[in-house]
């Protein structure tokens, strides 16, 4: 689903007192913690692509988290961010190293939330 989809989606999974967005990632233990759990949830050999939380979409370069949360820790890979055809969103992939790419948020990709 897209990105704007996918975060709907998860705001529709808040509990009382407990929302839910896209996963936000803190560390580089988190991010690695994610990757393996969207792997095994797969049942993929490799990893699939991704959304998480992080995007520029209120001010192109401004990347934030879709949960509000501060920004303490990135994992782009080579060349990310690039902004090629208006991409606001972010998404994990493996072929660029498991890392962060930004993508046009219309595109559609598997999703992880976080409570």
């Amino acid at each position: 689903m897209s990105w704007m989809d996918a975060e709907r989606y998860c705001q529709m999974l808040s509990l009382p007192g407990k929302m839910v967005h896209l996963a936000s990632i803190h560390s580089q233990e988190e991010d690695e913690f994610i990757k393996d759990y969207v792997r095994s949830a797969s049942g993929l050999a490799d990893y699939p692509r991704f959304w998480i939380g992080f995007n520029d979409i209120e001010r192109e370069g401004q990347f934030q988290w879709s949960d509000g949360s501060d920004v303490s820790y990135e994992s782009w890979g080579p060349g990310e961010p690039n902004n090629k055809k208006y991409e606001d969103c972010v998404e994990c992939r493996s072929d660029i190293y498991i890392k962060w790419n930004d993508e046009p948020c219309s595109r559609a990709s598997v999703i992880v939330c976080k409570f």
